[in-house]
């Protein structure tokens, strides 16, 4: 008898541990849906264009470029985490917020550009051992605006700091992390070597770098980023 009870308390301890193993899967968030995906996507698609038209038209100033890519990725980088918000809003917000060193940093890279171009100019126009030395320094010249530029921008957008600061961590963090620059750097620099061979392709698609083409790379630039940053801001000492 006390046999048959023991193997009756059995039974309903093994009843009730299978009704509480089942409870979280119960619980559980169920996958989206195809028909839900393809909506998030669509919702996803009208936010970056509607974010590439606002970049380009604060992008008509000229001076201004710095501080709308600093504004386009940090739009991006919520996007991805699905953080983002009216996007005019949150564009604008982080258009004004970083202006002051987002503008300082692309005038400083302008200024830059003109001097390579100019050096580039003397190279091309004599033919000396000055113009032979200045080829090479111009070699070298261009890969540290290469390896600096391309996370120059994302880090204004992500952090606070001064305009050398962000030029200095971004040309040290791009030398650390070559995985994640040479994903963002070829991103950019693939569709100008396309152009540059095929010129008369940039004709018949300009237009989609007005429309959609610059966030869409920004996107995915973002993509990569979230686990630089996570990665980044793990060594970050808390304050």
């Amino acid at each position: 008898m006390e046999e048959q009870i023991n193997e009756n308390d059995r039974k309903e301890l093994i009843e009730e541990k299978s009704v509480l193993d089942l409870t979280p899967d119960d619980s559980a968030p169920e996958p989206m849906k195809p028909k839900m995906r393809f909506f998030n996507f669509i919702d996803k698609f009208g936010d970056l264009f509607f974010l590439n038209i606002l970049f380009a038209l604060s992008c008509i100033p000229i001076i201004t470029i710095g501080a709308a890519f600093t504004a386009l990725y940090s739009v991006t980088n919520k996007m991805v985490d699905d953080k983002e918000g009216v996007v005019k809003d949150e564009y604008w917000k982080a258009f004004k917020e970083n202006f002051k060193e987002a503008t300082g940093a692309w005038i400083i890279n302008l200024i830059y550009i003109v001097l390579l171009y100019l050096q580039y100019g003397y190279i091309m126009t004599h033919d000396n051992e000055i113009s032979k030395m200045l080829f090479i320094v111009l070699g070298f010249e261009v890969i540290l605006l290469c390896f600096e530029l391309p996370l120059l921008f994302p880090m204004i957008a992500r952090y606070k700091n001064t305009v050398f600061n962000h030029i200095k961590n971004s040309l040290i963090l791009a030398t650390v992390n070559l995985g994640t620059w040479f994903r963002m750097f070829s991103l950019w620099v693939i569709p100008v070597v396309i152009y540059y061979l095929r010129p008369t392709l940039f004709i018949y698609t300009w237009y989609l770098w007005i429309l959609i083409l610059t966030s869409l790379l920004a996107y995915i630039c973002s993509i990569f980023l979230k686990k630089y940053y996570a990665k980044l801001e793990e060594k970050l000492p808390d304050e």
